[in-house]
């Protein structure tokens, strides 16, 4: 996107899908292997939660209230449900109207709101707190603890070697 007509349109959707692919392939591990015990009651309630924000959305409501109350409500029965919540942001997305993707739509006015809190604050904040290193007066030490290479080499070798051969 930065280098404009440079880069050939298919190498743009093939990076687009790449990120969403690999995006969603985490939040699917998280539900699988962060999940505790399960409880079908919340679980149906959140589902049926979800289903009334596709059914707001089918009738064209485009008001965000409903779909952030009902979100908030499906993440709690979400959680106690027992599957890890993070799902219930893949879902409420799906529930939220796109329309034509125009600048009034209330998934692009809520994609616009929440742009820079997420990216400058909370996705740095969850990202330190879920590496579990603590960062005290030595921390550059805790960077050759077994846990600290381990997250390095995932990150910098795992991740483009797995790019790779999902995409060869």
């Amino acid at each position: 996107s930065l280098l404009g007509n440079r880069v050939p349109s298919s190498l743009k959707i093939f990076l687009t899908a790449l990120a969403v692919i690999d995006d969603l392939g985490a939040i699917i591990i998280i539900a699988v292997f962060y999940s505790t015990s399960f409880d079908i009651s919340n679980l149906l309630i959140a589902l049926g939660i979800f289903a009334i924000l596709i059914l707001l959305n089918r009738m064209r409501i485009h008001n965000l209230i409903p779909y952030l109350t009902g979100g908030a409500l499906m993440w709690y029965f979400m959680l106690h449900s027992g599957i890890h919540p993070t799902i219930t942001g893949v879902l409420l997305a799906f529930a939220i109207p796109f329309a034509k993707g125009g600048e009034k739509s209330p998934s692009y006015i809520l994609q616009h709101l929440l742009h820079k809190p997420v990216a400058f604050f909370i996705l740095p904040l969850f990202a330190i707190a879920k590496t579990c290193i603590p960062i005290g007066d030595n921390w550059h030490s805790g960077l050759l603890q077994t846990t600290s290479l381990g997250i390095i080499a995932g990150l910098v070798l795992g991740k483009p070697l797995g790019i790779w051969l999902f995409s060869y």
